[in-house]
Formats: C-alpha cells, structure tokens, sequence
C-alpha cells in the first residue's frame, strides 16, 4: 500500500482491473474501515471538461441504485494531489463472468441460467429507474464467492459519449455485445441492454459469441442476415427451451 492517502481517504493496494479509460484498485476506506473498489479515470480524461461533468452526472445517477445485483457507488469526485477523477464502489470479492469464461469455456447451463437471471433483475431494477447500462458485457457482471452477480460500470460509458477519446462516426461499447440499433449509431436503450446481456447468456452456454465480425460493419450483416446457430447445437447440453430463451435475447426488435 501507498504511504499517502488517494483523495484524503483511501489507500491503494492492488491492481484489480485496468482499461484504456481506467484503472481500479483494492482500496482501503480509512473513515469507515473496509475495503472498496476505487476507479481511477484516466489521465487525458481529467482535461476532458464534457467529460467531466458527464462523468459526475452518471456517477451520481448510479450512486441511487441500490439494489442486490448492482454494484454500489459509494463516492466519486477528483484527487487534488493528482487531479485524477475517480469513482469508489464496492469490492465483490470474486469473478467476472469473462473470468469464468476464460477459465471454463461454456458453463453448466443452470449456472449461465442463474448469472443471467440475477443480471436481468439488477437491469430491471435499474431500468424502472431511468438508468441504461450501455455497457453490457461479461467483465461487467461480477459473481461473489456466495454466488451473487452484480452488475459494474453503470454511466461510464455514457459519460464518455460525444468526449474527446470517441472519435467522430464510432459507436461506443465492446463491439460483440452492441445491439443492431448501436451498429446502427441509434441511441441505447433498455432494449439494448436486454440485447447484449442476451449475447452473453449465448457467450456463457456455448463458451463463444454469437456473431464474431471484425468490424462494426461486419457484425450489421451478420445481424441482419438472421439469427445465430442454435445454442444446443454447439453444445447439447443446452436444452431447447433455454436455447430458445437465449435467441429469442437477440431477436430483432419488431
């Protein structure tokens, strides 16, 4: 751990993540004794002042949500010493679902059944109260050694729209999991989340996405030229209903 406190407050212990727009550390809370997750924005995104005040907006949209499947904001703001923006959050002491992935390829479906289930109340939860996610994806639901998923990063990716670091014609969001409106530069919605947690239900029973193009382009085609493979025909253990569940996810919105 640091010597000195991040933000008057905490001390920083280990990497748990790193990105192209942040980093986040174990933390040490030293007014109320426990450890939390603090994210720590990136350096160009501190001269980004749209950014900025977008950042706090979201930041303090996701702060309200409390809810069992959703990760909770504890605190966010700007270091002074390092003029760093940062979000505090709680620490899920466990995996992401893209760790699961990578260490067992498809899961049983009953446990993609019951990580996708817990998404889908921690979406509607935060749906019912005007907050889209917009990043739906496997590194983004964290499961806890009890078994809880929560949900991680609600706004961030809102925050970032229109900033300096999204170049003018890009579509923001890991570009497997962005519904056919997204490819299409449409706004998000709750239908997109519902969409992209559809792709990772798929990603968790078949161990692979349902559509893999190299380009924003590509994946558009493949979109509109019809729904995936079956899952259970990649993996029988998949029955049909769940299968069925899982395409009716990606179905093109009527």
């Amino acid at each position: 751990m640091t010597d000195a406190l991040f933000a008057d407050r905490y001390e920083l212990d280990r990497s748990l993540g790193a990105g192209g727009m942040s980093t986040v550390r174990l933390a040490f809370d030293t007014r109320l004794e426990r450890y939390v997750a603090v994210k720590v924005l990136a350096e160009h995104l501190a001269h980004d002042s749209g950014f900025v005040v977008r950042f706090r907006r979201e930041a303090l949209a996701a702060a309200r949500l409390v809810h069992p499947n959703v990760v909770q904001v504890f605190d966010f703001g700007m270091d002074s010493a390092t003029g760093r923006q940062y979000i505090v959050m709680e620490h899920v002491d466990g995996k992401s679902g893209a760790e699961l992935l990578r260490e067992r390829g498809a899961l049983e479906p009953a446990d993609a059944v019951d990580i996708a289930a817990q998404a889908c109340r921690g979406l509607d939860y935060a749906h019912r109260n005007g907050v889209i996610h917009r990043d739906v994806k496997p590194g983004n639901l964290l499961c806890n050694r009890d078994g809880q998923v929560k949900l991680a990063d609600f706004g961030i990716a809102k925050a970032a729209e229109q900033s300096e670091i999204t170049k003018v014609g890009s579509v923001l969001g890991t570009a497997a999991y962005l519904s056919p409106e997204q490819t299409r530069g449409e706004p998000a919605g709750p239908a997109s989340d519902l969409y992209a947690l559809g792709v990772v239900a798929f990603q968790l029973v078949t161990g692979r996405l349902p559509y893999e193009g190299s380009s924003l382009t590509e994946l558009a085609r493949q979109q509109e030229a019809g729904l995936p493979v079956r899952p259970e025909r990649i993996n029988p253990r998949v029955p049909p209903a769940l299968g069925s569940a899982v395409l009716r996810a990606l179905a093109p919105i009527a």
